[in-house]
């Protein structure tokens, strides 16, 4: 079994319980069904990735991850029962289009092992020339009336 990626619960989440219902007769099972063949397909590509993709699953990578299971997983069921639309297309192409740039190390689900900057960045400037106010020494530094 595949690692689990997304819960029935995001599915909802992303496409409605109604939309969901249509989609599989409000069966738990085939639910589950599709979200485990997408996990599959995001088990394949991810796999296969020459850096360690798993290791940056972490909170950010995770709802990445999830959220193209679930693209996968609504196109399987639409797939399934001959009822896909091209926005489900679309998400699908888009979501392995995402895999195999991950795949390949084009693109990575977040800053892992990267440190932050050690100091702040500071700015600093010289003392301000012009003035509205008149210098003690009489006009020096002003606009001279103007």
């Amino acid at each position: 079994m595949a690692v689990r990626y997304a819960t029935r619960d995001q599915l909802i989440e992303q496409i409605s319980a109604l939309r969901l219902t249509a989609l599989s007769a409000n069966d738990a099972t085939v639910q589950d069904d599709a979200i485990e063949q997408a996990a599959n397909e995001v088990d394949i590509y991810l796999s296969a990735s020459p850096t360690p993709v798993y290791a940056s699953l972490a909170d950010f990578g995770q709802e990445i991850i999830s959220g193209l299971t679930i693209s996968i997983a609504v196109y399987k069921l639409a797939e399934h029962i001959g009822a896909m639309t091209d926005r489900m297309r679309e998400r699908y192409d888009t979501a392995i289009s995402r895999l195999r740039h991950l795949q390949s190390g084009k693109a990575s689900l977040g800053a892992v092992g990267v440190t932050a900057a050690p100091d702040p960045v500071s700015l600093q400037s010289a003392d301000r020339i012009f003035r509205r106010d008149t210098s003690p020494a009489g006009s020096l530094g002003t606009m001279g009336g103007w």
